[in-house]
């Protein structure tokens, strides 16, 4: 401890004997530690640490390369709906698949308008994540039917933050860009998809919409692009996955 102490002592004074000096290799070392430090924060919390869902290294997303979508003209690098259906229908490589749209659409209702973070999704998304409503419950076929009544899963957070965690919350409605839905659930505490890296949990997503609440100008011919998320089946490789899929599109 003497010697700590001595050290320290002998680089304070050295810092007071050259502040300029000491200001620029404090101010260097920082700009190098802060930016390698949120790198690898981003880095661990995406690439290394595993996905937060059940047996997630079966999950995959599924969508066009760039080469593709380059060489085929086509209108965006992500599968139309009707492609996605296709695949489902025809597939035999995945245990199930879930396409989905997000979007930042106004909330009302609930004070003033404001923009929020929601995804439409499939019924099976829950499922596929292996994940399930702490209150409530999740979407069913019928949710993804256009002419269904529209509806919505919370997220624990804006369920908290918007409804104070009241149970109550369940049955009552939300307003997003005009349109009602009900609440049919509530997600589970740090549930998030699609997963972000630690330190931007405030940007999650805040409401999960059912498929049914897509307004009916919505078209599958190839116009609207979907995310897609998918479970291999168990033992299929991702190439076998990848040959399954191209027998379909050759179809």
């Amino acid at each position: 401890m003497d010697t700590v102490l001595h050290d320290i002592r002998y680089a304070l004074r050295t810092f007071a004997n050259r502040p300029g000096f000491s200001s620029l290799a404090i101010l260097t070392l920082a700009l190098g530690i802060g930016p390698t430090t949120a790198v690898y924060s981003f880095v661990e919390g995406v690439l290394l640490r595993p996905l937060p869902y059940k047996d997630a290294g079966r999950l995959v997303r599924i969508g066009w390369t760039w080469k593709q979508y380059y060489a085929s003209g086509r209108m965006a690098a992500s599968p139309s709906l009707a492609e996605v259906r296709a695949w489902m229908a025809q597939s035999h490589s995945f245990e199930r698949m879930s396409p989905h749209w997000g979007d930042s659409p106004v909330l009302t209702g609930l004070g003033a308008a404001t923009r929020i973070s929601a995804y439409t999704v499939s019924s099976n998304l829950f499922p596929l994540l292996g994940v399930q409503p702490i209150l409530g419950r999740g979407f069913t076929a019928q949710d993804d039917h256009q002419g269904s009544a529209p509806t919505a899963v919370l997220s624990y957070n804006f369920w908290e933050t918007s409804f104070g965690g009241d149970p109550r919350a369940l049955g009552r409605s939300l307003t997003l860009d005009g349109v009602r839905l009900e609440i049919i659930g509530v997600m589970p505490a740090g549930f998030q998809f699609p997963v972000l890296p630690p330190g931007f949990a405030s940007a999650g997503t805040d409401v999960w919409r059912s498929m049914g609440s897509l307004p009916e100008a919505f078209s599958p011919d190839g116009r609207d692009a979907a995310e897609v998320v998918a479970r291999l089946g168990p033992g299929v490789t991702i190439g076998q996955a990848k040959a399954d899929l191209d027998v379909v599109e050759r179809r």
